[in-house]
């Protein structure tokens, strides 16, 4: 682990942001899930939970998927 004082679920979060920051699509849960290496159904809880929070937006569908609702230039950790 990087930071070893962060919560779990902090750093798994910050993990989904830095995997949509580096695209510039979005990316749908089980495409993060296996970039991060995390559990695909935790990786969707997590990404609900940023969309309600305001970080990620989402999009249903084949089409669809996760991106980051500002710039990664904007973002402040």
């Amino acid at each position: 682990m990087l930071c070893s004082g962060l919560p779990p679920r902090i750093y798994e979060s910050l993990k989904i942001l830095c995997c949509l920051a580096s695209v510039s699509d979005p990316l749908q849960a089980h495409e993060m899930a296996s970039a991060t290496g995390l559990p695909p159904a935790q990786t969707a809880k997590m990404l609900q939970l940023m969309t309600w929070a305001g970080f990620v937006g989402s999009r249903r569908g084949t089409k669809g998927g996760y991106w980051l609702v500002k710039p990664t230039n904007r973002i402040r950790v």
